[in-house]
């Protein structure tokens, strides 16, 4: 679990609103899974594997 929530800090730090933003609800507990899977998705449709 403490490799998720690394990667959800990540997420959330990164700036790019498709992913910061449902990241930050997963981390603040207000997250809708739904949301998350689908904005991580779309982030990797757009970005695939930059860093």
């Amino acid at each position: 679990m403490e490799e998720l929530e690394a990667i959800m800090q990540k997420f959330a730090a990164s700036g790019w609103d498709l992913i910061a933003v449902p990241a930050q609800e997963w981390l603040d507990g207000k997250a809708d899974k739904d949301t998350l899977v689908s904005a991580i998705k779309q982030a990797d449709k757009e970005c695939g594997s930059c860093k």
